[in-house]
C-alpha cells in the first residue's frame, strides 16, 4: 500500500512552521486535506532547493509556483493560494516570506460565450415567444415573464420565475 505523503512529517527548514500553520487551519475548522498534500510537495521542493534559512524567498517560491505543463490553471491557482496563506503565516511569525500576487496564475478560459442578437433576430424571437404558450423565457440573458391580465398581455422583466 503506497504511503500518503500527507502522513509523513515535513523535512525542510520550515517544517515546524508548516506544522503550526496546519494546526492553526485545523483549529479554525478547515479540513485542509488537499492543501496538506500541496504543502508537502512544497516542503519536498524546499529540501531539493537546499533552503537553509528561515524564510520563503521570492526566487524559490517563484520557481515552485510556475505553471507546470501538465497542470490546469485551477491547479496552479490552488498552489498560489496556499503559498499566499503560508507566507502570511510566516510574516505574522516574524520571518521574511514572498507573498505572491493572486493574479500570478494563468487565466482559465471562460466557458460562457455571450450570444449577440441583431435587432431583427431579437424581434423575431420575441414575436415567436409572444405567440407561444410559454409563460417564462430567458432571452439574451434577460428573464421575461408574460402574464395575462384580462384581455391584455403584460410583458416584464422577471428576477425569478413567474
Amino acid at each position: 500500500m503506497p504511503t500518503d505523503a500527507s502522513n509523513i512529517g515535513f523535512q525542510s527548514v520550515l517544517a515546524p512552521f508548516m506544522d503550526q500553520f496546519l494546526q492553526e487551519k485545523h483549529a479554525c475548522g478547515y479540513t485542509y486535506q488537499e492543501s496538506t498534500r500541496i504543502l508537502h510537495r512544497l516542503d519536498d521542493f524546499l529540501v531539493q532547493e537546499g533552503l537553509a534559512t528561515l524564510e520563503l524567498p521570492r526566487s524559490i517560491a517563484g520557481n515552485w509556483l510556475a505553471k507546470k505543463l501538465h497542470e490546469s490553471p485551477t491547479t496552479q491557482q490552488h498552489r498560489i493560494i496556499l503559498v499566499r496563506h503560508f507566507s502570511r503565516f510566516l510574516l505574522r511569525a516574524g520571518y521574511p516570506a514572498y507573498v505572491p500576487d493572486p493574479t500570478l496564475s494563468a487565466r482559465n478560459p471562460r466557458a460562457y460565450v455571450p450570444r449577440m442578437l441583431t435587432e431583427k433576430s431579437f424581434e423575431s424571437s420575441f414575436k415567436l415567444w409572444t405567440r407561444s404558450s410559454l409563460r417564462h423565457v430567458r432571452l439574451c440573458g434577460i428573464s421575461l415573464c408574460r402574464k395575462f391580465s384580462g384581455s391584455c398581455m403584460v410583458v416584464g422583466f422577471a428576477s425569478a420565475k413567474c
